[in-house]
C-alpha cells in the first residue's frame, strides 16, 4: 500500500513538472492549531463551527430560501 502511494505521488511529480509538498498529519494539525477560526460574532454559529470559520478549510452554509444565508455574507 505504500509503495502504491508512493508510486502515484511520483507519476503526479513528474507529470507536474516539479515536486509535490508532502505533510504528515501531526504537521498538519501543528499548523492548523496556529490558524484561529474567523468568528461570526454569533455565539450558536461560532459553537456549530467549534469556535468560528476556519482558514484553509472549506466551509459550506445550506439551507432552504429565506433563512438567513444572505445576511451572513
Amino acid at each position: 500500500m505504500v509503495e502504491e502511494a508512493a508510486d502515484v505521488l511520483e507519476m503526479i511529480s513528474n507529470s507536474a513538472g516539479s515536486s509535490i509538498e508532502t505533510k504528515t498529519a501531526l504537521e498538519m494539525l501543528k499548523a492548523e492549531k496556529i490558524n484561529y477560526p474567523i468568528t461570526t460574532m454569533s455565539q450558536n454559529i461560532d459553537n456549530l463551527f467549534c469556535g468560528g470559520i476556519h482558514l484553509s478549510k472549506l466551509t459550506e452554509i445550506a439551507g432552504i430560501a429565506g433563512v438567513g444565508k444572505t445576511q451572513l455574507w
